[in-house]
């Protein structure tokens, strides 16, 4: 299988995982994806607002992808996010556009070089945290 091939195979799971943590329907059956919890790379910025821990929203903080899943995405940063912090993240697809996609910290550890790597779940969109990150 070529490179290219391969890479429109990458992009249209990862837009089908996106689009199905957003609500929205998509023509890739994503059951076998699910059963498996496979990991796809994501290498796009990702764009995360949190409610810090008094309630209030927290500034944008952009974090490097890392991979995505039908549960979840993996991002890396100089952050360190708390397990339990609720928000949304703003994920790009292969066609440019975005999702705006709710998402709970499971899990965040020191990688190296003052990087961490944080797990969060996609959960529905918080009610209380601003949905237009970039706005």
């Amino acid at each position: 299988m070529s490179n290219d091939t391969q890479d429109t195979q990458q992009d249209q799971v990862t837009d089908a995982l996106i689009n199905d943590a957003a609500g929205m329907v998509d023509v890739i059956d994503l059951e076998a994806e699910r059963r498996s919890s496979e990991r796809f790379d994501y290498p796009h910025n990702v764009e995360v607002i949190l409610r810090s821990i008094n309630g209030t929203t927290a500034k944008p903080i952009v974090a490097q992808g890392v991979n995505i899943s039908s549960g979840g995405l993996c991002i890396e940063s100089r952050v360190v996010f708390r397990p339990g912090a609720v928000g949304i993240a703003r994920l790009k697809r292969s066609d440019g556009s975005f999702a705006v996609i709710g998402v709970q910290v499971c899990r965040c550890r020191y990688v190296s070089n003052m990087m961490h790597r944080t797990g969060m779940r996609f959960i529905p969109l918080p009610k209380d945290v601003n949905t237009n990150p970039s706005g």
